[in-house]
């Protein structure tokens, strides 16, 4: 892997043909030099599509941890796949603050406008409740992954961009990656080839939720990436908590302790 301008190791993606956006988050530099470990958490969408050959690459990166923020209702309609001989540990952060999720107050905004504005609005909707949303999760999910005995893990949701990045943004703040780089990490996901099964899916979601036919425009806007959405998320966190550092002590339980563990097993 190559370094970019910022000295952090530019991510190259695993390579996954039912699962494209599965990329490692190992390779950012934090404020005090210090570099994101690779192997240790991956971040992805559905694992629903994955090829035999995808389970032999998953073989081979030993994950032994799966972080799923679907819901009960995607998890029951698209299970995952896995390799045989030996299921994951299974962490559930399990929030409705997404379409895929069927929550109706967004839903009822892309109803209410259904073009690529009225997506792009109810994507802004969508991050700035995500702190709350994720608020009950978080503490859990830290401790796991400061855990010494914790094995390589993969986070994941269905489209791998909105909960998944919230997420793993709140991760690499944690680790003390800059901001520049966690809205680097974030919006790599605009650079990814889209799953052409997930299109359908999304698909599917609109036309039975919002009862309109997608155009190319809303779906290109529905699979988007903007900065103005982990804005959003953002603007929320420093209203309610003042910084997204106390946002990780309060909402993330991520005091002292989790922190340093946190910090002594994903950085180098």
């Amino acid at each position: 892997m190559s370094a970019d301008k910022g000295g952090n190791v530019a991510q190259g993606r695993v390579g996954l043909d039912g699962a494209p956006n599965f990329r490692d988050l190992g390779g950012y530099r934090n404020g005090e030099g210090r570099v994101v470990r690779h192997g240790l958490v991956y971040r992805s969408e559905s694992l629903t599509w994955l090829t035999d050959r995808d389970l032999d690459i998953l073989r081979e990166l030993a994950i032994g941890l799966v972080i799923d923020v679907r819901s009960a209702h995607e998890k029951h309609s698209q299970p995952s796949r896995w390799p045989a001989g030996g299921r994951p540990e299974l962490l559930s952060c399990d929030i409705d603050a997404d379409l895929r999720a069927g929550n109706q107050p967004l839903i009822s905004i892309l109803r209410a406008r259904p073009d690529p504005e009225g997506a792009r609005e109810m994507l802004r909707t969508t991050y700035a409740v995500m702190p709350v949303a994720f608020a009950g999760h978080l503490a859990g999910l830290f401790a796991r992954l400061a855990e010494a005995d914790c094995p390589p893990a993969v986070l994941h949701c269905t489209v791998g961009k909105d909960r998944t990045g919230f997420i793993a943004a709140m991760l690499l703040f944690a680790l003390g990656v800059p901001r520049e780089a966690v809205y680097d990490d974030y919006l790599r996901t605009a650079r990814v080839v889209r799953n052409p099964r997930l299109e359908e899916t999304l698909g599917d979601i609109v036309r039975s939720q919002v009862g309109r036919e997608p155009d190319a425009a809303m779906m290109d806007a529905l699979f988007g990436v903007e900065a103005e959405y982990l804005d959003a998320a953002l603007q929320c966190i420093e209203k309610e908590y003042g910084s997204v550092d106390r946002y990780l002590a309060v909402a993330g339980g991520l005091d002292g302790s989790t922190r340093a563990g946190l910090q002594a097993r994903l950085l180098a």
